[in-house]
């Protein structure tokens, strides 16, 4: 979605794991360094299910400056998700603290977790199906910080299993779509936008769009 001689912004498909892999599976690190030299690294993750934009780092040269605009929350992380139920009209912002549960691999509000902020807007529902599609706003970066505050209010991402959503083979509702930041070599403000997978678009047809 974007590339210059030190960084690169790819959208990754759901499914893929960020980085890891093994033998028999690809990641989408092991496919920067295949794609542009050995030093690629991914500069955050997406869950495997969530489809989306992620920035790539191409060499070592922005290496220190680049942690430095994620740790200080210097970039803006637009989400847009679809979930299961109408999602509640005074609902604007979450201010919780998370925490890995004790099943394997789940997290979950917990007064022992870190902080974690997201703010929400309606952009649209499907009251026939009892769908909501929303804008999210990922203020700090807890693992499965959306899914876990969607599914707080009884409004799990489709298709997201472990946060008690229905099995779905169609689609998972989470979508990092647009990254926005300043470009740690020339000062230039970047925002890169990525549509959502062509699975959402009769669920985003069928709704009826908020003002």
């Amino acid at each position: 979605m974007y590339e210059d001689a030190d960084l690169a912004v790819v959208n990754k498909p759901s499914g893929v794991l960020t980085e890891g892999g093994s033998d028999f599976e690809t990641s989408l690190e092991s496919w920067a360094m295949q794609q542009f030299n050995e030093r690629a690294r991914c500069c955050h993750r997406l869950d495997r299910p969530t489809s989306g934009l992620i920035l790539i780092r191409k060499n070592r040269r922005f290496n220190a400056e680049l942690a430095a605009i994620f740790a200080e929350r210097k970039v803006k992380k637009s989400y847009w998700a679809l979930t299961e139920g109408l999602w509640p009209a005074g609902i604007h912002a979450l201010t919780t603290a998370i925490d890995s549960s004790s099943q394997g691999g789940i997290y979950a509000i917990s007064e022992t977790g870190k902080a974690a902020k997201t703010t929400f807007r309606i952009r649209g529902l499907d009251r026939e199906n009892d769908v909501s599609w929303l804008e999210l706003l990922l203020k700090t970066g807890r693992t499965h910080q959306a899914r876990v505050h969607c599914a707080s209010v009884s409004c799990p991402i489709l298709g997201d299993t472990a946060y008690g959503a229905k099995p779905r083979n169609d689609v998972f509702g989470l979508h990092a779509r647009e990254l926005k930041f300043t470009h740690p070599g020339t000062g230039e403000l970047l925002s890169v936008v990525a549509e959502p997978p062509e699975s959402w678009n009769q669920l985003i047809a069928d709704m009826g769009r908020s003002k």
